[in-house]
């Protein structure tokens, strides 16, 4: 199963999961292999995670937690689960033990630097970020580098930002959240030309949705491209109402 993000951006981190497929059962009723089931219950309750089905997430977790409490992968996935419930505190005491037990794990050092920089820790998160990069064992380093650049652009760093983001270009050239976030970047460096160059390789990876929309019309706007900008919100307006984007739209 491929890596997947939960998220997209601005601001939105990118999430690894290295999840097996899930062939055959777990442990038998009555089979002393509970670090099997737990290892199977984990990864089913990651997947649900993934989808938004918090509910049956924590159950499938919490299951795995009491059937092996010292797994390192149980906590690193419970973890993202705390932390997509808004439940900050416990994420980082499961992400802690994690780390404690796996500490050079990249999909879980890129993930705890996730967290670490929506808590402002920005210099911890770098350092987890580049834990994650560094490792040659890690599929998607596109995906901390990504991360490391939308945390540096949180930061107030934007040329360490672009740095990161260029090179997750250079990795993965059309990787769509990376396309967006130096779309973004430019914007808001009021490099509109670059944004709207970035922006439209975007459009052609991904397609058009609320985000991009809106800053499409941004854009445009600061063009003075009236006519398009204007297109982009009719668009916005029509296909994406009741988005975050479109609300703020209206309040301009």
């Amino acid at each position: 199963m491929n890596n997947k993000c939960m998220n997209t951006p601005i601001g939105f981190f990118l999430l690894s999961f290295v999840l097996l497929n899930f062939t055959g059962c777990a442990s038998n009723p009555g089979t002393p292999d509970l670090k099997s089931a737990a290892s199977y219950n984990a990864r089913l309750g990651a997947e649900y995670l993934r989808k938004g089905r918090m509910h049956l997430a924590s159950e499938k977790l919490e299951k795995a937690l009491e059937q092996d409490p010292g797994s390192a992968e149980t906590h690193h996935y419970y973890a993202l689960l705390q932390e997509a419930l808004k439940q900050d505190k416990k994420a980082q005491q499961h992400f802690k033990k994690a780390i404690s037990s796996t500490p050079n794990n990249p999909e879980l050092n890129n993930n705890y630097g996730s967290f670490l920089c929506k808590q402002k820790h920005f210099d911890a998160a770098e350092s987890y970020f580049m834990k994650a990069i560094q490792d040659p064992l890690y599929a998607t380093p596109h995906f901390a580098l990504t991360n490391a650049g939308v945390c540096a652009k949180e930061a107030g760093h934007l040329k360490r930002a672009t740095e990161f983001l260029d090179k997750a270009l250079k990795k993965q050239a059309n990787f769509a959240p990376a396309l967006y976030a130096t779309a973004k970047l430019a914007y808001d460096q009021r490099d509109y030309s670059r944004a709207q160059a970035f922006l439209f390789r975007y459009k052609e990876v991904a397609g058009e949705n609320a985000k991009s929309l809106a800053l499409c019309k941004q854009i445009y706007t600061q063009l003075g491209e009236i006519k398009q900008a204007d297109e982009c919100s009719a668009k916005l307006l029509k296909h994406y109402p009741n988005s975050k984007e479109a609300v703020s739209l209206n309040e301009w």
